[in-house]
């Protein structure tokens, strides 16, 4: 049988790893001013509101665009839409 060749735990994690690589390069709109000394800062991605940082420590004003580059944990990871 294939049952003993089954692992959900692994199939579990890859799945998940799948869902947040997804995410990369997507655009998202900051809801609340992110600025890294303070360590605040929120984005929407897709109707849910995640805690976000800058990837190079350039604030970023609520209303703006950002592309994410990152996940860390439940963090994203974002520069401003159109820098490099």
């Amino acid at each position: 049988s294939s049952f003993s060749d089954e692992q959900p735990e692994t199939i579990n994690k890859s799945a998940i790893k799948t869902n947040v690589e997804g995410i990369i390069g997507k655009q998202v709109v900051i809801t609340q001013r992110i600025a890294d000394k303070t360590a605040t800062g929120k984005a929407m991605l897709d109707g849910e509101v995640w805690m976000a940082r800058s990837i190079d420590g350039q604030e970023l004003n609520e209303g703006e665009n950002a592309q994410i580059v990152a996940v860390e944990g439940v963090k994203l990871i974002l520069k401003k839409k159109g820098s490099m």
